[in-house]
């Protein structure tokens, strides 16, 4: 039996031959989601150790709380970079070695539109979860208590992969398309939405839009609480001085 899948539409069409591509996208959504999430988790580490032992009360004195915010996310971004580019190379290296003995290996094709889009959300993605555990980091006086609540700010962005039985039923419908366009999930559904459905330019457009503006205000809130937190040494900051940070 020669099995070939089409959706109502007609844009997309799937045989036995390339299940392997449609399966593709959510496993590359998982994978650089898992980079973001963990290369973060550094910079919560980094923020709240420095504020402990009072090291970046010595580096204050020389640069602007934007400038050492920036420096670090540059940083672990570009440690991210480099161990993506060692796991790429190794998985790519494996799928021509394993081509030769898994005949379903030579079916799979990259598409080079989805590696786009993943490296257009990478980043601002990155700065987006970089300005939360900075600003997490900068409210709370002990390591354990950060890890605590970004744990819970992590769901956030891992939310599609609780819905994907209805992306996968409905990858069109409003919950797909509200997740698409709401920051914190939008890097994500689209990679899971590329394997069953093509994704209007207009909703990557808009939803890439959304995310860079997200992050970059993120980063800049967070500098203001990084501030005040850095000057109010051994107290956990509340929500009524967050609020006083960012107003003045």
């Amino acid at each position: 039996v020669d099995l070939t899948v089409r959706s109502a539409d007609g844009r997309r069409e799937i045989s036995e031959s390339s299940v392997v591509n449609v399966l593709l996208p959510f496993v590359a959504g998982f994978f650089f989601v898992y980079v973001v999430i963990s290369s973060s988790g550094y910079l919560l580490q980094a923020v709240t150790t420095e504020k402990e032992n009072r090291t970046v009360e010595i580096m204050a004195t020389s640069l602007s709380s934007m400038q050492l915010i920036g420096g670090k996310s540059g940083g672990l971004l570009a440690v991210a970079l480099t161990q993506l580019a060692v796991w790429i190379g190794s998985l790519v290296l494996l799928l021509v070695i394993g081509a030769f003995f898994v005949p379903e290996l030579r079916a799979v094709e990259v598409s080079g539109s989805l590696v786009l889009v993943i490296l257009l959300y990478f980043i601002p993605s990155f700065a987006l979860m970089a300005g939360f555990m900075i600003a997490i980091g900068s409210a709370v006086t002990e390591l354990q208590q950060g890890q605590q609540i970004s744990g819970i700010l992590n769901l956030l962005f891992m939310a599609p992969f609780f819905v994907v039985v209805v992306l996968f039923a409905k990858p069109d419908g409003p919950l797909a398309v509200a997740m698409t366009l709401f920051p914190t999930t939008s890097f994500l559904t689209i990679t899971l939405r590329w394997g069953l459905t093509t994704v209007p330019p207009w909703q990557l457009v808009l939803s890439w839009l959304l995310l860079v503006a997200s992050a970059g205000v993120t980063v800049w809130l967070a500098a203001r609480v990084f501030r005040i937190g850095m000057l109010n040494y051994g107290q956990r900051l509340d929500w009524a001085s967050i609020r006083a940070a960012l107003r003045s």
